[in-house]
């Protein structure tokens, strides 16, 4: 199982950027970036070009740029994020939306053709790996079933104008959905089913604190119980434990890492992803998530990601 990490810096002045794609260097051969989409922005260019080849003069190209030196420059396998709902990732997507489209939905032709165009654009600049076009799904399928079948199709649309255009190249491309919700989300295995027919994997992001105070108290088929649902490998998308969130501490952390990879072990588990290398780069309960406090001090959790890593490759797993 190769393992993954979110390269949250201690701030985002580039000295420290660059210090922690460093450090997630040292540690794996994965990291993982968050790039939502602009929607105003996004819109504005499909309806300004057409279709056309939009990288030009693009802020958004222009602030990739640094992020995709230091991926080439350490030689690091990506796993990109391409959410086309910015976070709060509740609501419709025309809650998203300029006011001028403010009523579109997935059946949009408009939203559908400038998300493909954007897509096609973020794996010409970044070639990534892996690619989720979605974090959790089932959290909008649950707000908005009516358009989750819209989302699903176009979906298939943007996979297919990937794979025509980059062919061998094209990444591995899938959702993820929100473990703890989708136990006891109505309908939330029928989603996930549907996703089987068109994603190459399936990706999860899992928050075990939500549901129990401490790590060992996690149930042993906690996500073997996946496998009676899903038959294609597995992608943990985002993963974490708080050191200072509902009694969370450093050692339940540690803790949570050794737990986690007994939870995963027999699974067919294609990268891991730790949410957040350093504290303070998101609001709680993920802002205390970190493998090293925000002051650059490591904590506990890093020297049992590290164990995990080092089991999975004697494993025979290639990080």
């Amino acid at each position: 199982m190769p393992v993954c990490l979110t390269p949250t810096p201690r701030t985002w002045s580039q000295a420290d950027v660059t210090d922690a794609f460093r450090i997630a260097a040292q540690l794996g051969s994965w990291v993982s970036i968050s790039d939502p989409i602009d929607w105003e922005y996004v819109i504005e260019r499909w309806l300004l070009h057409e279709g056309l080849d939009c990288n030009r003069g693009s802020k958004i190209r222009e602030a990739s740029l640094w992020q995709t030196h230091l991926i080439r420059e350490h030689k690091l396998n990506l796993f990109l994020q391409i959410d086309p709902y910015p976070t709060p990732r509740t609501g419709t997507l025309g809650s998203k939306l300029p006011i001028l489209h403010a009523g579109a939905t997935f059946a949009s032709p408009l939203i559908r053709n400038a998300y493909r165009q954007e897509v096609l654009n973020r794996v010409e600049w970044y070639k990534p790996q892996m690619l989720c076009l979605a974090m959790e799904i089932n959290s909008y399928a649950a707000e908005n079933p009516g358009d989750f079948e819209n989302f699903v199709t176009t979906f298939g649309e943007v996979k297919g104008a990937v794979a025509a255009r980059f062919g061998a190249d094209a990444p591995l491309m899938f959702t993820s959905v929100q473990w703890e919700q989708l136990q006891t989300q109505p309908g939330g295995w029928s989603v996930l089913e549907r996703l089987m027919a068109v994603q190459d994997a399936v990706g999860v992001s899992t928050y075990p604190h939500i549901r129990v105070y401490a790590p060992r108290w996690i149930p042993d088929d906690y996500y073997s119980r996946f496998r009676a649902h899903a038959h294609k490998p597995f992608v943990f998308a985002e993963l974490g434990w708080p050191t200072r969130f509902l009694g969370g501490s450093e050692a339940g952390q540690a803790a949570f890492v050794q737990r986690f990879g007994e939870l995963t072990r027999g699974m067919n588990v294609l990268c891991a992803n730790w949410i957040a290398l350093h504290d303070g780069a998101y609001g709680p309960p993920f802002d205390s998530m970190g493998l090293f406090r925000a002051d650059g001090v490591p904590k506990p959790a890093l020297a049992s990601w590290k164990s995990l890593a080092q089991s999975r490759d004697r494993e025979g797993a290639v990080r």
